[in-house]
């Protein structure tokens, strides 16, 4: 799954910037303990006069308790 914030549409400057999308429906939840790891990474990346950001990081994801 991608999503991408145009240019401009996020002050990052600023500071914090909250990012939220849309889980699909199948079987999303992490599980690092398995022989075959399954995870989430979250990428950043912005490519802007002066300032080229590019992260990566490990983001569990957990079905939340009905």
């Amino acid at each position: 799954m991608r999503q991408t914030s145009e240019a401009g549409a996020a002050n990052w400057a600023s500071g914090p910037v909250e990012l939220s999308f849309p889980l699909p429906d199948e079987d999303y939840v992490t599980r690092l303990s398995m022989s075959s790891p399954e995870y989430w990474e979250l990428e950043v990346h912005a490519e802007t006069p002066g300032m080229d950001y590019r992260a990566r990081f490990l983001m569990p994801v957990y079905k939340h308790p009905a």
